[in-house]
């Protein structure tokens, strides 16, 4: 016992790829997860998001805060801020915890929007109740 699988994120990535190509959102945000960090895959930005628009699209909250993300920093993408803010948006309304951070960082910067310090201190409450530590330290 304790041994478990070896870690083998070509594998992994292979994986995800043929659940991606089927249609299954959550492999599509898995496989612009590794397109965007290089696990199992040379890096590569603009593949990123296009597997995370595909399973943003499909509803899935963690791929709409990398579609976001990705269109804030303009990583594969055109900068976007009022784009990158709607996914994020949407993405917390999905209760993602790292979108709500994210907006409370945008509504702080005001990127994509005025600034609004009253926002991003709600914002980051709301992911600091969950959990998130780099929240509950700007609230």
């Amino acid at each position: 016992m304790g041994e478990g699988v070896a870690k083998d994120e070509k594998e992994a990535f292979n994986w995800y790829w043929k659940g991606a190509i089927k249609g299954h959102g959550a492999s599509r945000n898995n496989l612009g997860d590794c397109y965007e960090t290089g696990r199992g895959v040379k890096q590569d930005f603009r593949k990123a998001a296009t597997w995370h628009e595909r399973a943003a699209a499909q509803g899935i909250a963690a791929a709409q805060a990398g579609l976001g993300m990705l269109l804030r920093n303009g990583s594969g993408v055109e900068k976007d801020l009022a784009k990158a803010r709607e996914w994020l948006e949407k993405s917390a309304a999905g209760g993602f915890v790292e979108a709500e951070y994210q907006l409370g960082l945008l509504c702080e910067a005001g990127e994509g929007a005025r600034a609004d310090k009253r926002q991003a201190r709600e914002w980051f409450a709301k992911a600091a109740a969950k959990g998130h530590a780099k929240a509950a330290l700007n609230r």
